[in-house]
């Protein structure tokens, strides 16, 4: 199949995006995510039918450490869901990248 083979996803300080749907992905995809390195920065993950409203919703994470085994995760959708990634507001306001691929 033909896809998307990395894109950037940026996150907006204290937002959320709809990873899913950025990618072009269905909902049953599997969908690779990897911190890009340049923020100290946790950001959080669900598989879920809406947007998380807080960093409670959100069952894991993506740690910003290069040496962390969590700087990548791997989220095989479900119907009626997709994958959310949010970053909590931060006093410096920059945004976080990630790499996001489908597959």
């Amino acid at each position: 199949t033909e896809g998307l083979d990395h894109m950037i996803i940026e996150i907006p300080n204290g937002g959320v995006v709809d990873v899913t749907t950025l990618l072009g992905a269905s909902e049953t995809d599997r969908i690779a995510l990897e911190s890009n390195f340049d923020t100290e920065r946790t950001v959080y993950l669900t598989l879920s039918s809406g947007a998380p409203s807080s960093a409670d919703d959100c069952e894991a994470t993506l740690q910003p450490n290069r040496e962390a085994p969590f700087c990548q995760r791997a989220i095989t959708g479900e119907a009626g869901k997709k994958v959310y990634a949010m970053i909590t507001h931060s006093a410096d306001n920059s945004p976080v990248k990630l790499r996001g691929s489908v597959g």
